[in-house]
């Protein structure tokens, strides 16, 4: 099982979110937000946010700055499932509904050579929000 989800970005904007953040790899911190966890089944439409609220998604650009800020959701379940990731710079949202990576990449995580920028930052060492 992977389940996880939060707002991640670098110290700047983290702080202006406001949270409790986990340091990872790279100069990028995350902030777990917990909520309670439904499993979703894969109709095959596109991700959707399930913890992103409006007023979180305010809060996200507000706080994002020219470094910018994105919130993640992933469901992984026995090896199938699914991502979703968001991205806000200077107040505008950047990225709706894409890969945690492409929001990684556009916080300035550089990929590594022959994997992705996931495994740069550490998040394959977290499979669950911390409580």
């Amino acid at each position: 099982m992977h389940w996880i989800h939060g707002s991640l970005g670098r110290e700047a904007p983290i702080r202006r979110l406001g949270g409790r953040p986990v340091v990872l790899d790279a100069g990028i911190l995350w902030v777990p937000w917990n909520g309670p966890q439904r499993f979703t089944v894969d109709d095959g439409a596109p991700p959707t946010h399930e913890y992103l609220s409006d007023e979180l998604a305010a809060r996200h650009a507000a706080a994002s700055g020219a470094e910018g800020l994105a919130f993640f959701e992933t469901r992984y379940w026995g090896g199938t499932g699914e991502q979703v990731a968001s991205a806000w710079v200077d107040g505008l949202l950047v990225l709706d509904r894409g890969t945690v990576d492409e929001a990684l990449v556009l916080l300035g995580v550089v990929p590594s050579v022959g994997g992705d920028a996931w495994d740069v930052v550490g998040l394959a060492h977290h499979r669950s929000n911390p409580r």
